[in-house]
């Protein structure tokens, strides 16, 4: 009888599936079952490495290129004269305008104007934005007739992280980190010495009258950009609590940002006569 059930064992054991049985040795001392390696558990594959790697070289590329190459455009224009920087403004807001506007349009069957997208966001929303963002625009570009170089104005703009954080802090409850805080505090450092530097070089000149014409020139070319970065984190703040009330909408936010500013430099006749003094320069 004994015999008997010991070859029934064997018989049962030999028809077991090699699944099984690899199961039954994947049983651990405590009694638990460990899980079977995926595919998914082997590690990155190459096919998965390459196209990240490259749309994160696409995007620095577009960055760096697009923000460098059109610093430097920007530069010399200014160099031509420096104050055109409203005419600039004017002509890139124009050119997102019309390049985003056909994404916009609905054409309806029954008529043969097109007609605007429905918003997804309420038009007072945007022209709160604009107001800001255009003042801020106007005082930029003012700045720049006011001795402030435009290594000075690059270097500058980073002070909008210590601005948007102390706004972030005051008005979206925010609470930031001690590692944050330590590398804001770097950047604010380096913006008052690169800031101060440019002071300093002007009061070694040789002329003190010259000097101090171009240090009270400087001083009020600061403030414009002073005030430009309180805009400027208004706006992050605006743009914030739009989106995080009416979701993620930031197409339509460049384009009503930009089409509502429109009207801000059109009818000005010191636009028109700032294109009239790039021409004469080109001439």
């Amino acid at each position: 009888m004994s015999t008997r059930r010991k070859n029934e064992k064997v018989s049962a054991f030999q028809g077991e599936r090699p699944k099984d049985i690899i199961a039954a040795n994947n049983v651990k001392a405590n009694g638990t079952e460990s899980k079977p390696q995926s595919k998914g558990d082997r590690g990155v594959g190459i096919f998965q490495v390459v196209p990240a790697l490259f749309d994160f070289y696409a995007a620095l590329s577009m960055v760096f290129g697009g923000c460098c190459s059109n610093m430097i455009a920007y530069e010399q224009l200014l160099l031509i004269n420096p104050h055109i920087g409203s005419a600039l403004t004017f002509s890139q807001i124009l050119f997102i305008t019309l390049q985003s506007l056909p994404s916009f349009l609905v054409f309806p069957k029954s008529g043969l104007l097109p007609r605007l997208k429905p918003r997804q966001v309420p038009l007072k929303q945007w022209a709160i934005q604009v107001m800001v963002l255009t003042s801020g625009s106007l005082l930029n570009n003012w700045a720049y007739a006011y001795n402030v170089p435009l290594t000075i104005f690059i270097v500058f703009r980073s002070a909008s992280l210590p601005v948007s954080m102390i706004l972030g802090y005051l008005v979206l409850k925010k609470r930031y980190s001690i590692l944050q805080l330590f590398s804001i505090s770097i950047v604010t450092v380096g913006v008052i010495l690169v800031t101060l530097s440019r002071t300093a070089s002007s009061s070694d000149s040789s002329s003190a009258n010259i000097s101090t014409k171009d240090l009270g020139q400087y001083s009020v070319g600061i403030s414009m950009l002073v005030v430009s970065l309180l805009c400027t984190g208004v706006l992050g703040v605006l743009q914030e609590k739009t989106y995080t009330k009416y979701g993620p909408c930031w197409k339509e936010g460049v384009f009503y940002t930009h089409v509502l500013s429109l009207p801000f430099f059109v009818p000005s006749p010191y636009i028109r006569l700032q294109y009239c003094w790039v021409t004469s320069c080109r001439n």
